[in-house]
């Protein structure tokens, strides 16, 4: 059961890993690149670009938080079982 648990959060965390990434690596592109954005006048893109991005890893970090609360009630049970053999 608890293999089964470990299982599940290591892959809710390594979605959450990525998106952050993607994240990260978009500011850092934009970042760089500000003055040649402004230049073309594609602030709005860019930003609806950011939104998507950041909202994406909005609603996997809730999605996570919302297995892991599934995920643990069981698992603190099952400690406590054990515990008391």
């Amino acid at each position: 059961m608890c293999v089964v648990i470990y299982r599940g959060t290591c892959t809710l965390h390594q979605r959450l890993r990525e998106k952050f990434s993607d994240m990260n690596s978009y500011v850092n592109e934009n970042l760089g690149a500000y003055r040649v954005v402004k230049a073309f006048a594609r602030e709005d893109y860019e930003n609806a670009r950011l939104e998507k991005i950041s909202g994406e890893y909005r609603d996997i970090a809730i999605g996570n938080a919302k297995k892991r609360l599934i995920l643990s009630t069981p698992q603190h049970l099952l400690s406590r079982l054990m515990s008391m053999i």
